[in-house]
């Protein structure tokens, strides 16, 4: 700011309001913005889920279930379909997992 100050005083005002925020990385806070909702929108269209096929028989079967019920989750919200039972689902699930894991993991 000090050389804008010293070599062109005209913009001193417009570079104070651009950068305001004072942010470590030096972007200005409306790029950042727009910066942020790009990502967002290409990060909304981007499948976050690893396909079944890529991990099939890698896994013990409860895990493999584990995981289905998880991106099943993610998949219906990003839809916009209610996630709720999925969600009583899933933790119930975990819960019977969890308990059941050492038993599974001594037997194999």
């Amino acid at each position: 700011m000090s050389i804008i100050k010293d070599e062109f005083p005209q913009y001193l005002n417009s570079y104070k309001k651009l950068y305001r925020e004072n942010h470590q990385s030096g972007l200005a806070s409306p790029y950042r913005n727009k910066l942020n909702q790009s990502f967002k929108q290409i990060f909304s269209q981007v499948p976050m889920a690893v396909p079944h096929y890529l991990y099939q028989k890698r896994f013990p079967l409860y895990d493999e279930l584990y995981i289905l019920l998880k991106h099943m989750k993610e998949l219906y919200f990003r839809k916009g379909i209610d996630t709720a039972n999925l969600e009583e689902s899933s933790q119930r699930y975990t819960k019977w997992l969890l308990a059941e894991k050492k038993d599974f993991n001594r037997r194999r």
